[in-house]
């Protein structure tokens, strides 16, 4: 929960109402766009670069993203609570994207960027230049994935599952969000 403090008043605290991006007129795209063009601040542990988002009418996931080390991050987003059909969902694209080789990912990126001259490898070191020497080898490109499901609210099954999977060694995290209407 969210509130509203006053400074003049501290017995006045007022709960701020929370919203959905449906109820603001906003989608999933939405959504989308916000998270890809500020990664870094919503995930500040994790320094990515994005290398492609989802297409209309195509089965991939919302934002794909890489790490410095070539771990492919593969987010599904919801404006929705969450319930256990998303890890499947994250899961069925994990096993899809998680085969793509460098050349696979350079493709995505050449799409994502609307540029086939670009070379993904080059265009990550530049993106990490100040976390890597060397640009990195292209073997170490999409090794490991992580899923990320990032919904608004979760639910308990879906923690449990989370849980379970992570526990039998899969990179999997829930990112819940809240929207709140101030003003």
């Amino acid at each position: 929960m969210l509130y509203k403090l006053n400074r003049r008043d501290k017995s006045n605290v007022q709960p701020v109402s929370n919203t959905t991006f449906a109820e603001i007129g906003w989608v999933e795209k939405d959504l989308e766009e916000i998270l890809s063009k500020n990664i870094s601040s919503f995930l500040p542990d994790n320094q990515l670069f994005v290398i492609f988002q989802e297409r209309q009418f195509q089965e991939e996931a919302d934002i794909f993203a890489l790490d410095k080390d070539g771990k492919l991050f593969i987010f599904e987003l919801k404006r929705w609570a969450s319930n256990q059909e998303n890890i499947l969902q994250v899961l069925r694209y994990g096993q899809k994207f998680g085969r793509y080789d460098y050349y696979a990912l350079e493709e995505m990126y050449r799409s994502y960027k609307s540029d086939n001259s670009l070379s993904l490898q080059m265009e990550h070191a530049k993106h990490f230049s100040d976390k890597i020497d060397n640009p990195l080898i292209i073997d170490l490109f999409n090794v490991k994935q992580q899923f990320v499901i990032v919904t608004n609210g979760v639910d308990r099954e879906t923690i449990e599952a989370i849980q379970y999977w992570k526990s039998q060694g899969l990179s999997i995290d829930c990112l819940p969000y809240k929207l709140y209407q101030i003003g």
